[in-house]
């Protein structure tokens, strides 16, 4: 799942939600799915976690940064836009 979120791979992120992938499960730095979606700006793929019930946009990692600071961190202005609402 978090590759699938790395790379924009909305289709393979719904199908893993859809056959009980854990959402909300973290990768070695604590890093959960929604970590990379916002980093890298893909709006489809948060709408997916959200609607799974993951994407805690308060949620941090091991290194105190959330999915909030990601998107921030690397421009993601749209996606800030819609973590907000």
């Amino acid at each position: 799942l978090h590759l699938a979120c790395i790379y924009g791979h909305v289709d393979i992120v719904h199908y893993l939600l859809s056959i009980g992938v854990d959402a909300d499960a973290p990768d070695s730095s604590q890093n959960y799915p929604a970590h990379y979606a916002a980093a890298y700006g893909y709006v489809d793929i948060l709408h997916l976690l959200i609607e799974y019930g993951s994407a805690d946009p308060a949620l941090p990692n091991v290194f105190g940064r959330t999915p909030l600071h990601y998107a921030a961190m690397h421009g993601q202005d749209l996606l800030l836009d819609r973590l907000i609402q």
